[in-house]
């Protein structure tokens, strides 16, 4: 695929772990992967990684790996060829005096004849010299600093130029020399600078790295989408041996030699909490790790790695591995803008009170009515004669205004649904704030690439002929400068929909404003029957008077229908006549809760109707509905995904109150956080 093709597509991550010798599971692993896409695109042997993954990382053994695979581009056939044999001649002589157990200079060498294999030339740098390969497949690797270890901080090694803290400019070999320096199994490795670095390997801080990983995606790949995250372990390990040597004590701080004993159980740590992160996107992320047969493996032990490659087969020939495999493969192959890069590193956004954009961004996409749509045919025809604009030559401005509950909303959604063949463009904005406005704007602006703030889509909408509808839901708040989010000029058709009429100055064009007030009898009758779904039954005289008692006991409101029709269909032998007489009992209690609102609240003439409706079905929900209610309704009612409740679904298990569920005074007492 060209890099303008991957620039329209997701982005395929791959991070491999550190391991040793047990590397090469991961290797395998990802064999079998690539022999899927092969598969699947039909080839006629398995391509090479690079081709299909925008940025290879890795640590320790994984950043030899991410390397062979990402800057050498090699097969995964010969990296698993060049892998044994560099294990077999690193780790067949063991040290007996000195720090590490093992010969830097032997892995130097076997590391140089690996890259002037490939390259042809041994000091080959790690930084791409030609822009074209630094735009295709990229590939970071990292390394501890000897004098930082208690951070956690790893040094990155890039292919590519990039901001934020690097290492040193160095070749190949020096680059994976330094990410090996395991303090079991190598001296502490030095390059010259100045200043002169000194690397103890990636093991310490980040033996699976995939966090900084995710990091350096959101920096480098801004404003773009990430496909799959494919995440390849080295196996699982109980314990990590480190030889209790006097040089080790002495070099190393307590907390070091206590992190390396616990590697293993840290980076499947990572793993879970990452795999925890990206739960809300399904199809994104991919773990895999040998879970049985590597305990026995140590990491230099390069004589068993046999045994390595046959628990890794044994642990694909597993049903649901294997399933696993497929779900990447296929993945990778597709390409699925699935999460933006600038959230991918679970950083919370949290948004300016000025110019901030939520967590998720809009894209100006219009929903469609509510199924239960009904009548003001009338209302409609007037409406898309307006917007259609047959009598006029310059832009059009409809206004639709009314009490809140009147159905202003719907009756706008009704007529971008009769009339949505009729546009190239239609865009749906939430206008009941300033804030919300730009959001949505700039939402648009960033998902159609017109640019990356809300004044790029007023400018495109000036200049863009359409025919366009643009549509401003909910301009409620009398403070709100409207008029400055208008597009100017005489291009396309605007809907407005408001409580305030003051807003009608803004109107353009013939029959250009529509007060949506109470329903008229025959409309709302048939709402409520539709809202009860009793539309198709016959009803005897007595039910249809009482049916239309209620319309008018609510003044025709179309919210206060929706929930009196509700009510009555989700009750068991719910008839008309016994709602409207539960309706009388309740209004006047209604109205005394009504009375101790606060004024702020109680915004139209006919709160108190839609109130007394509202509490009705309210009192009939069961409790932990009641409070999953109370939270919902401290969000903002557009914008709220499935993600939200997925992730919640995912995190309830683990969840731990951060603040007591009982008062200290009576614990006994259930408090509203363990209802």
């Amino acid at each position: 695929m060209s890099t303008a093709d991957r620039s329209q597509t997701g982005l395929n991550i791959l991070c491999i772990d550190g391991g040793g010798v047990r590397g090469l599971s991961a290797l395998v692993l990802l064999d079998e992967i690539m022999r899927r896409i092969q598969r699947l695109e039909g080839l006629a042997s398995p391509p090479e990684p690079y081709k299909y993954f925008d940025l290879i990382a890795g640590s320790g053994t994984g950043a030899i790996q991410a390397c062979m695979l990402g800057r050498l581009q090699m097969p995964v056939r010969s990296a698993i060829e060049s892998y044994e044999t560099l294990a077999r001649e690193v780790f067949s002589e063991r040290k007996w005096a000195g720090s590490g157990s093992f010969k830097t200079t032997s892995l130097k060498q076997s590391l140089q004849k690996l890259v002037q294999r490939v390259k042809g030339d041994p000091d080959e740098p790690m930084l791409e010299t030609s822009q074209e390969a630094q735009s295709q497949c990229k590939t970071v690797v990292y390394a501890m600093s000897s004098y930082t270890v208690r951070s956690n901080i790893p040094i990155a090694f890039r292919s590519y130029p990039a901001d934020g803290l690097e290492g040193p400019a160095c070749t190949i070999w020096e680059t994976l020399c330094a990410t090996m320096a395991h303090p079991a199994l190598f001296k502490p490795f030095e390059i010259d600078g100045p200043p002169k670095w000194s690397f103890t390997g990636a093991d310490l801080g980040c033996n699976n790295p995939l966090r900084h990983v995710l990091t350096e995606v959101k920096k480098v790949y801004k404003h773009r989408h990430v496909a799959t995250v494919l995440s390849l372990g080295t196996g699982h390990i109980d314990t990590i041996q480190v030889p209790d040597t006097y040089w080790i004590r002495q070099s190393l701080p307590t907390a070091a030699i206590a992190a390396m004993r616990n590697i293993a159980a840290n980076t499947e740590a990572v793993a879970q909490d990452i795999a925890r992160q990206l739960s809300s996107t399904q199809g994104m992320y991919f773990r895999l790790n040998v879970d049985q047969g590597m305990q026995s493996v140590g990491i230099e032990k390069w004589e068993q790695m046999t045994e390595v490659a046959a628990h890794t087969r044994a642990y694909m020939g597993l049903v649901e591995i294997g399933q696993v495999m497929d779900q990447a493969a296929n993945a990778i192959v597709a390409r699925e803008m699935k999460a933006p890069t600038e959230h991918i590193d679970g950083t919370v956004h949290v948004s300016d009170p000025r110019n901030g954009l939520p967590t998720t961004i809009a894209d100006g996409a219009c929903p469609a009515p509510t199924p239960g749509y009904t009548g003001r045919e009338d209302m409609i025809e007037v409406a898309q004669s307006c917007i259609l604009g047959q009598d006029s030559k310059g832009q059009i401005v409809c206004v639709m205004y009314g009490l809140g509950g009147a159905g202003k909303t719907q009756l706008a959604l009704k007529v971008v649904e009769r009339t949505r063949e009729h546009w190239a463009d239609v865009i749906y904005i939430d206008a009941s704030t300033r804030d919300s406005i730009e959001a949505g704007l700039q939402g648009v602006s960033v998902t159609r690439k017109i640019g990356d703030t809300f004044e790029h889509t007023l400018r495109w909408l000036e200049s863009h002929p359409g025919p366009w509808l643009f549509v401003l839901d909910n301009a409620d708040d009398p403070s709100l400068p409207l008029r400055e989010y208008l597009p100017s000029g005489v291009h396309g058709s605007i809907i407005i929909t408001t409580r305030l009429y003051g807003m009608t100055a803004l109107a353009q064009g013939p029959n250009s404003t529509c007060n949506v007030s109470s329903m008229n009898n025959q409309d709302a009758l048939a709402l409520l029957l539709k809202a009860a779904r009793k539309q198709d039954q016959e009803l005897s005289s007595e039910e249809t008077e009482s049916a239309k008692a209620i319309v008018e006991d609510v003044g025709h409101f179309a919210l206060a229908i929706v929930h009196a029709g509700a009510f009555i269909g989700q009750s068991q032998h719910m008839t008309f006549s016994s709602y409207r007489s539960m309706l009388r009992d309740k209004k006047r209690q209604a109205l005394e809760a009504y009375s101790r609102l606060p004024p702020a609240v109680k915004v139209d003439k006919y709160g108190h109707t839609v109130y007394t409706t509202w509490m009705m079905c309210y009192e009939r929900l069961r409790p932990n509905a009641k409070e999953l209610l109370w939270l919902i309704g401290y969000m903002h009612h557009s914008g709220i995904t499935i993600d939200i409740f997925r992730r919640a679904a995912v995190g309830v298990g683990s969840y731990k109150p951060k603040l007591p569920t009982k008062t200290p005074a009576d614990p006994g007492t259930t408090t509203h956080s363990q209802k």
